[in-house]
């Protein structure tokens, strides 16, 4: 096990201001839990942490923070899920209620299109991933269509059996395959979109080990990890086999630089295990402010854990 040498933004009271510009005398401003972090994402100098109340960005190198909330401009609280476009500047709010706003700048745009639907069914959305100019939501739908530049949704793909509702939990794209972790198993099909809507197009991604659903599909360095229940699973060279086997509940994995990482927690202690890559020993990371940790990002040398409890915890000894 690392040293890790450790810092914290649990203990931060944030409030609500821009560049840590002091409000008047008699002004409102925002003293909410920030927290419990819910997702983690970054900018190119920032760190982006979503918490139910909002979200806040962090600069490593100035201290500086930024607090945005429905007093700000969102359309919401519970906030859900939060994802950045990796080539540009917009970034995608899922809401607990499946509202969702489309920020751009200082513009928000609320696209309610799924809030409002009259359609009959589940609205819970699990996951947003970024593809070109669109952002697919993996949902207990199907897989719901974001046109970003319309600002509306386009499309749900139903990759179920018979065209029927499924679960949809984690999307990945690799090699031009659009791969779908869900309650029927790990479904794949090309990554065009004329025929994605087609439920024939999608076919049953066997995995050796998994019977039923999967519960997350991600991209690793161009090798596809999927996770069940307790157990990680990697597809190297055509072929899938087990990575990790975890003795505690998984609250989460992601990748990140060249790492993949695997939160877990038991009674209240959270851990991390670390793979620098899959044919290396993994590495575990301890530190008593992680309890329950959600998400982990490596940003100029440096590990970063969004934690359910404790806020953003710096880990500082670790390498890729």
């Amino acid at each position: 096990m690392k040293r890790a040498l450790i810092f914290s933004l649990a203990c931060f009271a944030l409030h609500a201001l821009h560049a840590q510009t002091l409000p008047s005398i008699g002004q409102w401003r925002d003293h909410l839990p920030m927290r419990s972090i819910v997702n983690l994402d970054n900018s190119s100098s920032k760190l982006i942490a979503a918490t139910p109340f909002g979200y806040f960005t962090y600069d490593p190198v100035s201290k500086l923070y930024d607090v945005h909330t429905k007093s700000r401009g969102l359309s919401e609280v519970n906030l859900k899920h939060l994802a950045k476009d990796p080539v540009s500047e917009k970034m995608l709010i899922v809401y607990e209620n499946a509202n969702i706003d489309l920020v751009e700048g200082d513009q928000i745009r609320n696209i309610p299109d799924v809030l409002l639907s009259k359609i009959q069914g589940d609205k819970t959305i699990h996951h947003i991933l970024w593809a070109g100019t669109e952002a697919l939501l993996s949902s207990n739908l199907g897989i719901i269509v974001v046109n970003t530049q319309r600002k509306e949704i386009r499309d749900t793909y139903r990759p179920g059996s018979n065209g029927a509702d499924i679960k949809v939990f984690q999307l990945s794209l690799l090699n031009n395959v659009l791969y779908a972790a869900s309650s029927e198993g790990l479904k794949k099909a090309s990554f065009q979109v004329s025929t994605l809507g087609d439920f024939r197009s999608w076919t049953l991604e066997p995995i050796p080990g998994i019977v039923g659903a999967v519960d997350n599909i991600l991209n690793w360095n161009d090798r596809l990890v999927a996770r069940k229940r307790d157990s990680i699973f990697i597809k190297s060279n055509g072929t899938w086999g087990l990575l990790y086997v975890s003795t505690s509940p998984i609250t989460s994995i992601n990748a990140s630089g060249n790492g993949l990482y695997i939160g877990q927690s038991r009674q209240g202690k959270g851990t991390v295990v670390y793979f620098a890559d899959a044919g290396v020993q993994a590495q575990l990371i301890s530190t008593p402010l992680m309890t329950a940790p959600v998400a982990c990002l490596r940003m100029n040398q440096e590990l970063w854990v969004g934690d359910k409890n404790n806020g953003l915890v710096k880990v500082s000894a670790t390498g890729d």
